[in-house]
């Protein structure tokens, strides 16, 4: 953790250079940050029971498929777009994260430790109730936020003007698909560290 944040300061640093009085911003190529191994991350997978659910998510996602790019620019087998992965602190190019499926599994781990900080309190109220006739359950809220963003999940169950169904993905996907399509998988975040 402290490697990655001190390599983070220093590309800040070089990025941020001076020149003749000017800042200027550069594109610099750097050492790919530290991530974790793939036998690690298949631990942690593995003991916080994750497959499942990342296995139910990548295969409706694409199939799947690692390697896959969508029409609408979206990467690997969670559909992951830039700004996202710059979000949960992936850096590295899109062939590189194209040839890693290790580093998928750890954007998606973060992703969903990310939004289940952010929806916290909507898991803890909501959990176990029905709301705009469907189940709610962390696993279909953390689905649900994948596919349009913690900020319109928090939007649907703080209005009630707003529903799940409102919010749909390029496709036509809904939230309330992926709540209903992902609710009831047993989903442990605590203490991982990737």
């Amino acid at each position: 953790m402290i490697i990655r944040l001190l390599h983070v300061i220093v590309i800040c640093f070089i990025c941020l250079g001076l020149r003749n009085g000017a800042i200027e911003r550069s594109i610099i190529r750097t050492a790919p940050p530290m991530y974790a191994t793939q036998p690690r991350v298949h631990q942690i997978i593995e003991q916080n029971e994750l497959r499942p659910f990342m296995r139910a998510v990548g295969q409706f996602e694409s199939n799947n498929n690692h390697s896959v790019v969508s029409t609408r620019g979206f990467l690997g087998t969670y559909q992951f777009n830039k700004s996202t992965l710059r979000r949960v602190g992936i850096f590295t190019s899109t062939e590189e994260f194209l040839r890693s499926p290790s580093l998928q599994d750890i954007a998606m781990i973060r992703l969903m430790q990310s939004n289940r900080r952010l929806l916290g309190s909507i898991i803890a109220r909501y959990s176990g109730t029905s709301v705009d006739g469907l189940y709610v359950t962390e696993s279909g809220i953390l689905a649900a936020a994948h596919l349009v963003g913690p900020g319109a999940v928090m939007a649907a169950f703080s209005s009630d003007t707003v529903s799940l169904h409102s919010f749909k993905d390029g496709n036509g996907v809904s939230a309330a698909d992926y709540m209903q399509q992902f609710a009831g998988y047993r989903i442990r975040l605590r203490g991982i560290e990737l």
